[in-house]
């Protein structure tokens, strides 16, 4: 229960959502008929505004907006006195289990609309919700919150645009000061300031990188925002003496041009890309290296600090020469040195140019703590921030990235990652920061994957320049494979020559020095060769009636149940191009789902009862046991010797080691409607409303770890530390390595996903089969690797009724539906 101080904090933080969300009621316009400014532009074209002489007239009846005298520009303003008066506010939800008011943390979730929605031409691009703060800061002639003061835990990035300061004069082009804003603008002093992006493919904690991806011939692409409402959390840290110090302001930025087509039919399509503002729209800052440290006895510090940080332009992809719009990339860190220094280019993709900067000996600690660095990224255009005769910087356009630098004391305790159970997991071309001592944390664990189907080469690389350290390389058996010691400030081990199989491998980094702390930075440096599957049609001639909707793999025979009929088939696909059934079995009722183990396979009826077959003899299938007490089953799945039955009792663990005689071995009761379930060594996955995440580290007993709330769920799949979400037209990756705090990574959307019914995913490939929902919908296969960039691979572009399935695996090499006539076989050709 919140007490009524923190009502009251979380009463104005809520205030100053609802008052961001841009939201009116277009039939009941709250606000004067008209708003006119007039400027006159004496400065050079810039692509925020490059209109001249110039009148701006909205009206809030008609919603709309007529530039005179008409000339072809774009606008970029602040639309804050149009959201003063408005009497219809957005939904705003106060997350009380985030918010913590005694630390000062307010965390909230809002629906918004942008004004005059029901105009098609008055679409928003670079919509940002921006949280004016006060600050001390100094980055040069520019002031930042510091570490201890108003933060946006959570920012999307930093603006230099309308703060109270530098943008005076209120209107369109200046600081508004908002109803509810609750300090004059004199107190906010930060003139770089924090923003959440908002944009028609955004919902709640959505990173950019589900923008930065989407492809621009998507309509959806490029940040407009207007074709719906958009919800975004905000995690708001104020100071805390007495209570939370709450003092802020709020802008609402814009960017927009007039659209080519009127109107516009095709979504971004159809506005031209000065819709979009000049400078970058996303500053991505990697931390690739930080060991910085400082020693209190003798007041020095030490370490090394190196960054990558990736710039993302929409003018610079359109052009496909992104380093050309970008004047420099300069970093600053008044806590760790003095002025600033210049990134150099490394390279460019299609997304965006990557620069890199190594700051060891210049980022110099004088204490322990946390340290604001500022990345400036300064558009080359020409643009300026001066777009009329308001007071405004006449400078470059920058956009902004910032990042808190950790600075560790040399102290060092005992942490929770002392043993092979506790490890740690680090992804391939991931670098962790760490420290070892001796004797209170001699060691650290760390977990990482070679995904199947891929050609992995590269090195695992310790750097650490303190004597006496170690790495060492384990098997999913903890047995041990290479040991390099440090030497010259680094340890390697070549991954090639060790020729590893796909699957799990355990990292072990020690120290043996007694008077000395080892900070260390872990990198697994990979270069992954990828090929794309080449799918030819290998189906020998056999006939399946009934849908094999669940199919399942023991050895060289492959299980397949039938969806519409009451048949379990066994057959035998040592040659998959002339594969051979082996034996049927009636099971008594149509198979929902089976689940395959060694020797046995489980068969249920969706709310039915579950059936034990005895698949030693696949010539010979038998039924030895049915189960009891779960009659209204709606999962099941087979890990090891253990079964996993999802019933109205919840999850019910089996030892099936003895298919005649089963053991019941425990009973977790679970509040959750899960209708289907999906399984790894590590992880239960349960789906209904929601995505639950269970942990089988003990695998008697099923650990809940969380709920991922997906905005529509169809179904799921996982894989290492990956869950797989499919809805409606997209596919959503989360990263599960800590099943408490799931991660959402990326999302694959497509009109080719909107009636697939199942997904499988194996190594760095999903792949997904349609329902006969639509005639269009073909089955495909999807690239998942890197995560964070998903897409589309291959298209079974063949007549439609042929490959209705509703069931898809894959197992060595081979590509395996369930049609409606039988089983389909593909040869992936890796």
């Amino acid at each position: 229960m919140i007490n009524r101080g923190q009502f009251e904090y979380s009463l104005v933080i809520l205030l100053f959502i609802v008052i961001t969300g841009c939201s009116g009621n277009p039939a009941e316009p709250s606000i004067a008929p008209q708003v006119t400014d007039t400027s006159i532009n004496t400065q050079g074209i810039n692509t925020h505004h490059s209109l001249g002489y110039w009148q701006l007239a909205v009206n809030t009846d008609t919603e709309s907006v007529d530039v005179i005298p008409c000339r072809t520009g774009d606008l970029h303003f602040n639309i804050t006195q149009f959201i003063n008066d408005m009497s219809d506010n957005p939904y705003v939800e106060y997350i009380a289990s985030e918010s913590d008011p005694s630390e000062g943390l307010m965390v909230l979730e809002i629906y918004i609309f942008i004004p005059f929605m029901t105009n098609p031409d008055l679409k928003g691009f670079d919509t940002k919700g921006i949280l004016m703060t006060p600050g001390s800061l100094e980055v040069g002639s520019l002031v930042f919150a510091d570490t201890d003061e108003t933060r946006l835990e959570n920012a999307d990035g930093y603006t230099r645009w309308w703060n109270p300061g530098e943008f005076p004069q209120p209107g369109l082009f200046g600081y508004t000061h908002g109803n509810m804003a609750p300090s004059p603008p004199s107190m906010l002093t930060a003139n770089v300031n924090p923003y959440k992006y908002f944009c028609d493919l955004f919902v709640t904690d959505y990173p950019m990188e589900v923008l930065v991806y989407k492809p621009l011939d998507h309509p959806h692409s490029r940040g407009i925002f207007g074709y719906s409402p958009n919800r975004r959390r905000y995690r708001i840290r104020f100071p805390v003496s007495s209570g939370p110090e709450i003092v802020f302001g709020y802008a609402i930025d814009t960017s927009w041009a007039p659209p080519l087509i009127s109107p516009p039919e095709n979504g971004s399509l159809d506005f031209p890309i000065n819709a979009n503002q000049p400078e970058a729209y996303h500053v991505r800052m990697t931390t690739t290296d930080n060991t910085l440290q400082y020693d209190i006895d003798s007041g020095t510090g030490s370490g090394q600090l190196k960054l990558e940080v990736d710039v993302f332009d929409w003018q610079g992809q359109v052009q496909g020469n992104i380093q050309n719009e970008i004047n420099s990339v300069r970093v600053s860190c008044p806590d760790l040195f003095i002025g600033e220094h210049e990134a150099t280019f490394v390279l460019e993709t299609e997304h965006y140019a990557r620069y890199s900067i190594d700051l060891t000996g210049t980022a110099i600690p004088s204490e322990a703590g946390d340290a604001l660095l500022v990345c400036a990224v300064e558009s080359s255009d020409g643009s300026s921030y001066k777009q009329n005769i308001n007071p405004a910087p006449d400078e470059p356009v920058t956009a902004y990235g910032v990042s808190i630098i950790s600075v560790s004391d040399t102290g060092c305790s005992a942490d929770e990652n002392n043993s092979f159970g506790e490890h740690e997991t680090i992804l391939l071309d991931e670098t962790l920061d760490s420290r070892v001592c001796f004797p209170d944390d001699w060691a650290d664990f760390y977990k990482f994957t070679l995904p199947p189907v891929n050609a992995v080469t590269g090195n695992i690389i310790l750097w650490c320049d303190t004597n006496g350290v170690k790495l060492e390389l384990y098997d999913d058996g903890y047995s041990p494979l290479q040991e390099v010691d440090v030497s010259s400030g680094s340890a390697q081990i070549p991954i090639e020559p060790l020729a590893l199989e796909p699957g799990r491998y355990f990292i072990r980094v020690s120290t043996l020095n007694g008077s000395e702390t080892a900070n260390y930075s872990l990198e697994i440096d990979t270069v992954i060769t990828q090929p794309n599957p080449v799918p030819v049609n290998v189906t020998p001639a056999i006939a399946l009636p009934g849908d094999i909707g669940s199919m399942g793999v023991d050895g060289d025979v492959l299980f397949a149940g039938e969806w519409l009929g009451v048949n379990l088939h066994s057959i035998d696909i040592s040659t998959p191009s002339s594969a051979e059934v082996l034996d049927t079995l009636d099971v008594g009722f149509s198979i929902w789902e089976i689940a395959v183990g060694s020797d046995v396979v489980a068969a249920f009826e969706y709310g039915g009862i579950v059936q034990l077959v005895d698949t030693s003899d696949p010539s010979d299938l038998k039924i030895p046991e049915t189960l009891s007490g779960t009659e209204i089953t709606t999962g099941a799945n087979i890990q090891g010797d253990y079964l996993y039955v999802v019933c109205d009792a919840g999850i019910l663990v089996y030892d099936i080691s003895t298919p005649s005689s089963s053991v019941l071995l425990s009973t977790n009761p679970s509040s959750y409607n899960m209708h289907d379930t999906r399984i790894t060594e590590d992880y239960l996955v349960g789906m209904g409303n929601d995505v639950y995440i269970y942990s089988l580290a003990d695998p008697i007993h099923p650990k809940y770890e969380s709920t991922y709330i997906p905005p529509f769920l169809w179904t799921v799949d996982v894989e290492g530390d990956y869950l797989y979400v499919r809805w409606l037209s997209h596919l959503e990756i989360v990263d599960i390595s800590t099943p408490s705090e799931p991660k959402f990574l990326s999302t694959l959307g497509s009109a080719k996903i909107s009636f697939q019914t199942h997904i499988y995913v194996d190594g760095r490939f999903a792949y997904f089969c349609n329902d006969g929902s639509a005639w269009n919908q073909y089955p495909f296969i999807a690239s998942i690797w890197p995560a964070e960039n998903p897409e589309h691979v291959f298209l079974f572009d063949t007549d439609w009724y042929d490959m209705l399935s509703t069931s898809v695996m894959v197992n060595d090499n081979f590509l395996y539906f369930g049609a409606h006539d039988g089983i389909r076989i593909y040869d992936l050709n890796f």
